[in-house]
């Protein structure tokens, strides 16, 4: 018997933190990530979330959709974040409620711990100097301002051939450092899949394994590990339709 159905693919592109306007870098063509620090601080992934939130309410609540969260690099905190109980498949068939997020994958993601950030995470706990990646330059304002990217087509681009990376390279910006905390405990509570890309360069492989092994110590947690080498993911090209029947894959950066 074969079975068929549509799965649709929204890549959210038009989050905050990637909004340069809400970063006070003047002209958008050649910004300066040395401007002063905008009034209010900078998108943060709270105000990503709430974004993320209108959309599954959306094809959650009114489209009664399966939904499977993506989530690549600080994507991870964000599908993490964004699986809330009552978006949950499995709390909303017991309230005999149709659609939900049925499971999340992460792919080569940050599995930040429940009461951390992204930025925290990774920061000693013992008041020492922050640690800055390689691929990371902060600027006038330091850690309370931005970061742009150095050599990004080495970090983030290495699997494809060199003039693909320079051009894709070109187009990164700049971000400030992610702090929000994580509240939402995603982990334990919906089938999670990681994939471990072998060959990346700004998340190696001995990071991802050590964040899977701080999950899989956990009660209750259980993750499916499979290992891939690194081909240029995510993926560059995403589109999003409006023929939304049967699965809905949300992916998050």
């Amino acid at each position: 018997m074969r079975y068929s159905f549509t799965i649709i693919y929204y890549c959210l592109y038009w989050l905050s933190l990637s909004d340069l306007t809400k970063l006070n870098v003047g002209d958008l063509t050649n910004p300066d990530y040395d401007g002063e620090i905008t009034a209010g601080g900078y998108p943060q992934p709270s105000d990503d979330l709430v974004i993320i939130n209108e959309l599954l309410q959306d094809l959650i609540i009114k489209g009664e959709k399966n939904v499977i969260a993506i989530g690549h690099s600080s994507g991870g905190f964000t599908a993490t974040a964004c699986a809330i109980p009552e978006l949950q498949a499995n709390v909303r068939e017991k309230r005999g409620l149709s659609g939900g997020i049925i499971g999340i994958f992460y792919a080569c993601a940050f599995l930040v711990p429940v009461g951390d950030s992204v930025n925290g995470f990774f920061q000693p706990k013992d008041g020492s100097s922050p640690v800055v990646p390689p691929y990371c330059k902060f600027h006038a304002h330091g850690m309370n301002g931005v970061a742009s990217t150095v050599e990004g087509a080495k970090y983030f681009f290495n699997g494809l051939d060199e003039a693909q990376a320079k051009k894709y390279e070109s187009t990164l910006t700049a971000s400030p450092i992610l702090k929000t905390i994580l509240h939402n405990d995603a982990y334990t509570a919906l089938p999670c899949t990681y994939l471990v890309t072998e060959n990346d360069l700004a998340l190696p492989t001995a990071y991802q394994e050590g964040m899977i092994a701080l999950q899989n110590s956990r009660p209750g947690w259980s993750n499916n590990l499979e290992g891939a080498a690194f081909v240029a993911f995510p993926p560059l090209d995403c589109y999003s339709t409006g023929d939304r029947s049967h699965q809905i894959l949300v992916q998050l950066y």
